[in-house]
């Protein structure tokens, strides 16, 4: 029995290991599925905010170019566009525009800007000499004769009546002010927004950088940062060579960021765009909430599950022990858990003076069968079964050990008198008993008793003395009980 419990045991508990393996590779590939989404999705959200600014600044750079054309070509329709009157009125462009300053160059170079302060010849920049080819230019970054600020130029050819260019119209921005146009309020304002053009060169930087990247190019600011797998350093050198935007995971001193770039459209600029994960995937951090709650939940679950099967198994174990243990047509025990119970207690340190073991069965039990069927006999057992359970106390052992017999063990008793007073009272309880099948049916039984320990301190010598006993009843006249005495074959 033990034996079989054991295997039933290992079998239950390997079957419990596989499920709660295979509920944790579900739930693993169920929170791997919902973060592998939550970062595609915040690669899309990213790809598209910078998209989103890379078209807002060519639709600010339009509508500046515009400006300038419109001014351009009313300019261009004067005798002589350097007057004090055009002079106010490239201030007041000024004012209802993004420059922060406007400069008009004649044919040969000379400059006068908006604000009146004095501008060197402008033929030698490069921009200058694009716009008078008839082109719209955008400058990199040129440092201000001014104040040494870096600026931006947009410069667009004037147009006199003749359809020739005699000059060039152009407006400068402070670079540092671009990175206020693009993502303030994206992701609480906690990423660094910067131009590059293709070969990694700094067009703007954001303000949020400090010094750390005044001198290095792009690709130096990252050749000590870790790509994510299936990305490199050289494979960013190969998008911006061909124009083409992209979204890694970065990481460098414990930080994971998104870096995000999208070509701009102008002179081969690229907009770049880095914010660390945890601000990227802001959005999304109700998820990890419900990540944890359902954890929660499920171990939660698995808990009273494995307390319900402990449970279970503790209750069906009992009862399964008991159906072992136990007679199943009257529920005492069988002969053999009646056999082990009598001699755990002669052998346990419980036992205290006289024990006695009584075996009885019940008289002429075969004619009854006979006469009345199996149904009436089994019936009679059944009833003189409860009958024993009634008339003995519940600490004493009553089993049927086959057919008509059964024995009572009787623990720690005062003394042989208490015994014959028992057995006494029970033969009249027999004669009580009544069975609906058959009315005319009287019970009696036969009984006999040997104690413990002057007849014996093991079952198998008190079960012989105490049938000697059953024997010498049987012989006579039935319906009554006697006690074994030592020395003598019958009693």
């Amino acid at each position: 029995m033990k034996e079989l419990h054991r295997k039933s045991l290992y079998h239950y508990a390997t079957a419990l290991f596989v499920f709660l393996c295979y509920l944790g590779i579900c739930i693993a590939v169920f929170f791997y599925g919902i973060q592998k989404a939550v970062e595609d999705t915040t690669r899309v959200q990213l790809a598209d905010n910078v998209t989103s600014q890379c078209n807002h600044l060519k639709d600010v750079m339009d509508l500046e170019f515009e400006n300038l054309e419109g001014l351009a070509d009313y300019l261009g329709r004067q005798d002589n566009p350097v007057t004090a009157e055009n002079g106010d009125l490239l201030r007041a462009m000024v004012s209802e525009s993004s420059f922060m300053r406007m400069t008009y160059g004649t044919k040969e170079g000379a400059a006068y800007a908006s604000d009146g302060a004095e501008v060197q010849d402008m033929s030698g920049q490069a921009f200058f000499q694009a716009a008078i080819g008839g082109r719209r230019v955008v400058s990199d970054p040129i440092e201000s004769q001014m104040d040494g600020t870096d600026l931006i130029v947009l410069a667009v050819p004037v147009y006199d009546s003749r359809g020739s260019v005699n000059g060039v119209l152009a407006g400068s921005f402070d670079v540092s002010r671009l990175s206020e146009i693009f993502f303030g309020d994206l992701y609480g304002g906690t990423g660094y927004v910067y131009i590059i053009n293709s070969a990694g060169e700094s067009i703007m930087m954001d303000k949020k950088h400090g010094e750390d990247r005044r001198g290095q190019t792009f690709f130096e600011f990252y050749s000590d940062v870790t790509f994510e797998k299936g990305s490199s350093l050289a494979q960013v050198q190969a998008d911006l060579a061909d124009g083409t935007g992209a979204v890694y995971r970065v990481s460098r001193d414990g930080e994971t960021r998104y870096l995000t770039y999208e070509p701009i459209g102008y002179n081969n600029w690229f907009i770049c765009y880095a914010v660390p994960e945890e601000n990227a995937q802001q959005p999304y951090a109700f998820i990890r909430d419900y990540e944890i709650v359902l954890s929660l939940f499920v171990v939660a679950g698995l808990i009273i599950l494995l307390a319900v099967l402990q449970y279970t198994n503790v209750r069906d174990r009992k009862l399964l022990e008991v159906k072992a243990q136990t007679d199943a047509m009257t529920g005492l025990l069988n002969a053999v858990s009646t056999r082990e119970n009598v001699d755990v207690w002669l052998q346990g340190d419980e036992h205290r003076g006289m024990q006695a073991l009584i075996m009885l069965d019940v008289d002429r039990f075969k004619d009854v069968n006979d006469t009345y069927g199996h149904a009436v006999g089994d019936e009679a057992l059944r009833q003189s079964a409860a009958l024993l359970r009634r008339h003995f106390r519940g600490s004493d052992i009553v089993g049927r050990v086959g057919g008509d017999e059964f024995i009572v063990f009787m623990k720690n008793i005062p003394g042989d008198a208490i015994v014959s007073s028992q057995l006494e009272k029970l033969c009249q309880a027999f004669h009580a008993i009544r069975i609906a099948e058959a009315h005319d049916l009287r019970l009696t039984c036969s009984a006999g008793a040997a104690l413990a320990p002057a007849d014996g301190s093991d079952f198998d010598t008190l079960y012989k003395k105490a049938d000697l006993a059953l024997y010498s009843i049987k012989r006579g006249t039935r319906d009554g009980f006697a006690i074994y005495q030592d020395g003598e074959t019958g009693v």
